[in-house]
């Protein structure tokens, strides 16, 4: 975590091999709560993000997407940030 609003989050790069189509990139989405969600697109060579948009009083789940010029994969596992358990 970097502040009480924001972390950096890393991922591993997608083999080459599952990607079919031309490989655009990664949807980063943060949800928190009922009504929050927040979804950034992160180039295809990259595979670190810092998120400025996290909610600190709730429980915010960010999940990764590997998109393509016609689909989008299925979601990576969810990962949890609690600004209150720091």
């Amino acid at each position: 975590m970097v502040s009480e609003s924001s972390a950096i989050f890393s991922w591993d790069p997608v083999p080459a091999k599952f990607i079919q189509g031309k490989f655009k990139g990664y949807k980063v989405t943060v949800k928190a709560g009922e009504k929050f969600e927040h979804t950034e697109i992160v180039n295809s060579g990259e595979t670190t993000l810092l998120l400025n948009s996290l909610n600190s009083s709730l429980i915010n789940f960010v999940k990764v997407t590997v998109l393509n010029s016609t689909y989008e994969s299925e979601a990576s596992n969810e990962v949890q940030v609690n600004f209150s358990q720091t």
